[in-house]
């Protein structure tokens, strides 16, 4: 348990309690944000420690709900997702997890509203250049090349 004597300190930790339950964040994150706000290091740690015992702070639930957030909002595959959550720190066996409860249906139907869309746009070009613009679009949203080689037939 944190103590908390230092007025200074409380008000850090109500302001970073706050940040984490407005919306999920990883500790990353967070540690960029008490960066910011000049908090030291060591306190911050601490701070950091604070919320996950409190449960303000989940590495674990951050994964699944990025995960959920970018496949039901942006459309994303699992490349792209897996790639950003390294990018944050995120023990890999919260990725794993996370990635594995991609509902398989809705990653496939994404997949093909993204093909629909790609090819709605480049409707004049020769089939062959077309072909190559979609399998690059769905490369950069994150989808893995054999999925796209699978599921993708013009």
């Amino acid at each position: 348990m944190l103590e908390m004597h230092d007025p200074e300190l409380k008000k850090i930790v109500l302001k970073a309690e706050k940040y984490c339950a407005a919306e999920e964040r990883c500790k990353n994150d967070l540690l960029v944000k008490l960066a910011n706000w000049g908090v030291e290091p060591e306190k911050a740690q601490t701070i950091l420690e604070h919320l996950e015992d409190e449960n303000f702070l989940s590495e674990k639930r951050f994964a699944k709900m990025y995960t959920t957030s970018k496949v039901n909002q942006n459309k994303w595959g699992k490349v792209r997702i897996e790639l950003e959550l390294m990018k944050r720190n995120i023990p890999e066996k919260y990725i794993s997890e996370a990635i594995n409860e991609i509902d398989e249906e809705k990653y496939l139907k994404n997949f093909n509203v993204l093909v629909s869309f790609k090819s709605k746009e480049s409707l004049d070009l020769n089939p062959l250049i077309r072909k190559q613009k979609i399998i690059a679009f769905l490369i950069s949203k994150g989808y893995e090349e054999d999925y796209i080689q699978q599921n993708f037939h013009i």
